[in-house]
């Protein structure tokens, strides 16, 4: 059983447990990609699960020329995923690939693969730079489209927290809901918010969790259930911004389960950064181009004191719905950003308001 337990001075090695007995909210925490790339890897990881896997050189030669496109490098997210006995295949790798299929969406669109090693880098060269040439893998590509991936953190080389909470949750999901027939778990790589062990991300829809505990469980996989009990663990869509995510999570709550159904997409109407001096920085960096500037942007971005955010939501509630939510600053809390980090940075919590 994932359960919670009270602070004590072990416990306070791991950054996700002094971030859950502090109320650190996880909401805005998600990973913004269009593009999730998964690529079955033998264990033991390194920080990097394929620093030291000569086997995937060529593989990692592929996705090192994705580097110099700054638009495909900041839409992909390439993952590694555990071999499983009950799913994988001696002398085979899977590959799952993911992507945006429009504006407004609610699912990723997925094809995935399960072919011999050797010829994993042609199919990622097939994938990301030439799709014209996927025809040649139509005898390895597989018909998932119907099955939902959990991914679940266990990369205790990144942080011992992934490890000593994601393990046991990875273990109950396989044993009590692994036996659905459209549902498997694997065992992850880092993919970020280590604070909020144990976490995992679920696919297609590419909806983050954190925090997450047994009694969670039944309503992430079977959406049902105590919808507010779990929506404290969301850490948000990956298809949103770190704003949208927050605003989102407000309108989930008035629409209910059926909100999964909904096409949606979202605009950041405004932030407020709190000083004259950083909005007129932020509204210059906008105009520029370039790494630098966008790094410094989304860093003076992530201080805003307040933001108005509006959702459009397609396909729900038989009509097409427009939300506009406000969120506000209301707090800070102090919480290490890895495990055994004796210092800690602030976080922002913030309060969501559904205009009427």
């Amino acid at each position: 059983m994932v359960q919670a337990s009270p602070l004590n001075q072990t416990d306070c090695r791991y950054c996700s447990v002094v971030s859950k007995a502090k109320c650190e909210d996880p909401i805005g925490s998600a990973i913004v990609a269009d593009q999730w790339l998964l690529i079955e890897t033998p264990r033991p990881w390194g920080e990097n699960p394929w620093e030291k896997q000569p086997d995937f050189a060529s593989a990692l030669a592929v996705l090192d020329r994705v580097k110099p496109s700054m638009a495909l490098w900041d839409s992909l997210r390439v993952q590694a995923i555990a071999p499983d006995l009950q799913y994988s295949q001696p002398g085979y790798v899977h590959v799952f690939y993911y992507q945006r299929p429009a504006a407004q969406f609610s699912n990723y669109e997925k094809q995935a693969y399960c072919l011999p090693l050797e010829d994993v880098a042609t199919l990622l060269e097939a994938l990301l730079f030439e799709p014209q040439n996927l025809v040649s893998f139509a005898p390895h590509q597989r018909n998932a489209t119907h099955l939902r991936e959990i991914l679940v953190c266990t990369h205790t080389q990144v942080d011992l927290a992934c490890g000593r909470f994601g393990m046991p949750l990875y273990k109950e999901l396989k044993r009590d809901y692994a036996n659905i027939q459209t549902l498997r778990v694997w065992q992850t790589s880092h993919f970020g918010g280590h604070r909020f062990a144990p976490t995992l991300i679920d696919f297609p829809s590419g909806r983050f969790w954190g925090h997450l505990e047994s009694q969670h469980l039944e309503a992430l996989v079977h959406h049902r259930g105590d919808l507010d009990g779990l929506q404290k663990c969301y850490r948000g869509w990956s298809g949103f911004s770190r704003w949208e995510q927050m605003a989102e999570r407000e309108v989930w709550k008035q629409l209910g389960w059926h909100w999964l159904e909904c096409d949606r997409s979202g605009e950041v109407l405004s932030l407020t950064l709190g000083s004259l001096s950083k909005q007129l920085l932020y509204t210059i960096l906008r105009r520029l181009p370039g790494q630098f500037a966008r790094n410094l942007r989304q860093k003076l971005a992530s201080q805003a004191i307040r933001a108005s955010v509006k959702l459009n939501f397609n396909n729900c509630l038989s009509q097409d719905s427009i939300f506009e939510v406000n969120l506000s600053q209301i707090d800070s809390i102090d919480t290490p950003e890895k495990s055994s980090e004796e210092s800690s940075k602030p976080r922002p919590q913030y309060t969501a308001s559904l205009l009427e």
